[in-house]
């Protein structure tokens, strides 16, 4: 009896014949570190920012710094980062308090949100992507950046927009126990629930990792900040992740889902051809299937020919 096995097209499902992986290089996910507040209006600030920035690069990790504009200043930014917007002044003007847009009004929300991005490009940064301060927009206020920007990520909840690339959160900065004193105990507990939610973390996801300037000031100056720092990155450092940045992210992902693919069977063989090769991106039969070759792609061939060990082997059918 012939077995039929069906292709289908869907992002890491083990028992397909063909997987198309989901992110460069087979990466299991995409990992994006963030930091919030990011500031470099005064000496003393420019020092922090360097220091953070120098930390992320011996530990190859590239990030995406959401600036405030008001306390932002031209500087040198590596090219594997991206500079993003973090409001205005991350002060709400009617209140004072750190959720800048809260209770104001749309009209108001897109001045601000408009003179902080003319701000940051004066200082001849590229802006593309945004983050709420004290993550104060509401999902209906998202529309808002759509003509401005490439993507959102004020929120911390999933989204079917692909304009809002959500954050996880807490801040990874904000339960480093440090001298400043803080449970040692809690704190472990804390730290083992994120790493082990990292371990458990949906395909298909970009994992979107939240911190802050201050909180970065804190635990540069202590030890035990900084060691913990160390054992983070040395974790993900050990995992296939393809770290990069929103901006990246964003650009890959759009690019990626505009290919299209053409399945034609021919004498037994099932020939799949996609509309456009993406650098990094894998096609590849799955090792449970028996062919009479592995099937890869490269940016010069976007055909991929499958067929079976024999008459008396698999037969192919197209979806």
């Amino acid at each position: 009896m012939r077995w039929l096995i069906f292709l289908f097209i869907v992002p890491v499902v083990a028992a397909s014949p063909i997987s198309i992986k989901e992110y460069p290089n087979a990466s299991s996910h995409a990992f994006i570190f963030t930091v919030d507040d990011f500031s470099a209006s005064e000496p003393y600030e420019q020092q922090i920012a360097g220091d953070i920035i120098s930390f992320l690069e011996e530990e190859q990790v590239p990030a995406t710094l959401f600036a405030i504009p008001e306390r932002m200043s031209p500087m040198d930014i590596p090219a594997s980062f991206e500079v993003a917007q973090h409001g205005f002044s991350h002060v709400n003007p009617k209140t004072g308090s750190v959720f800048e847009y809260e209770g104001l009004t749309d009209q108001e929300i897109k001045e601000r949100i408009t003179q902080g991005k003319a701000m940051l490009e004066s200082m001849d940064y590229i802006i593309v992507g945004h983050r709420a301060p004290g993550w104060s927009l509401r999902k209906d206020q998202v529309g808002l950046l759509k003509e401005d920007y490439l993507y959102d990520s004020s929120m911390r909840t999933s989204s079917v927009d692909p304009f809002e690339i959500p954050a996880y959160w807490p801040d990874l900065t904000s339960f480093i126990c440090t001298k400043s004193g803080c449970s040692r105990f809690i704190a472990a507990v804390k730290q083992e629930f994120f790493s082990w939610s990292l371990r458990v973390w949906p395909k298909g996801r970009p994992v979107v990792i939240v911190s802050h300037y201050w909180g970065w000031e804190k635990a540069l100056k202590d030890e035990a900040g900084v060691a913990y720092l160390r054992e983070f990155f040395d974790e993900v450092n050990k995992e296939k992740y393809w770290k990069t940045t929103l901006h990246a992210y964003q650009e890959w992902t759009a690019k990626k889902q505009a290919v299209t693919y053409t399945f034609i069977q021919d004498r037994g063989k099932l020939i799949i051809s996609w509309s456009e090769c993406l650098p990094g991106l894998t096609y590849e039969v799955e090792p449970g299937l028996k062919v009479e070759s592995s099937c890869k792609s490269s940016c010069k061939e976007n055909t991929c020919v499958i067929e079976p060990v024999s008459s008396e082997g698999p037969s192919l059918s197209v979806p």
